[in-house]
């Protein structure tokens, strides 16, 4: 007689050999491999726009400093710039809770994939063409995905939102004598 825990195992097993249980997790990551990319771009972007605002509002500064408009220009600009930077902050932060949601499913996916190789080395199966290359596929393009441009690692979100936050007080402190 098979045990309650045993069997348990046995259907935990058949799920996880199930393809459909793999496919969708993959499919998961994949979605989230996108999304990681385009919210890098945008931080990128956002972070990229914010810095050239700076410089342009550094060199007209001034041209504008003898004219009644420098209030306006200065507001504009400073609007500008912390409006840049709280979308390059949303992305950044999408980004973090992406990546997270994607390494959780990174280990799944290649725990599954462990499994299932050890399973056929005991099975003694005959090898397929090459076992599990679209999932080593997805798992290699979402390592690639889940880096910032320019600033890769675990603290590139935090250097992105402490570069727009600067840009901002800079942007601000110059205006101040011009407002």
């Amino acid at each position: 007689m098979v045990s309650k825990t045993q069997d348990e195992q046995n259907r935990l097993i058949r799920k996880q050999k199930s393809p459909s249980s793999l496919e969708a997790r993959l499919n998961q990551l994949k979605r989230i491999s996108v999304r990681l990319r385009y919210l890098s771009l945008m931080a990128f972007l956002f972070t990229a726009l914010n810095l050239v605002s700076l410089i342009a509002a550094a060199f007209m500064y001034p041209l504008f400093r003898s004219m009644v408009l420098h209030g306006k220009y200065s507001l504009i600009m400073g609007s500008l710039s912390s409006l840049l930077a709280v979308a390059a902050w949303f992305a950044a932060v999408i980004f973090e809770t992406s990546r997270k949601q994607g390494d959780a499913l990174f280990e799944e996916i290649s725990d599954l994939l462990q499994l299932r190789y050890y399973q056929r080395l005991a099975d003694a199966e005959p090898p397929e063409e090459r076992p599990f290359v679209d999932g080593k596929i997805i798992l290699r393009s979402f390592a690639r995905a889940a880096d910032l441009p320019i600033i890769p690692g675990k603290f590139g979100p935090a250097v992105y939102v402490a570069a727009n936050l600067m840009i901002v007080i800079t942007l601000w402190l110059l205006q101040i004598p011009f407002l």
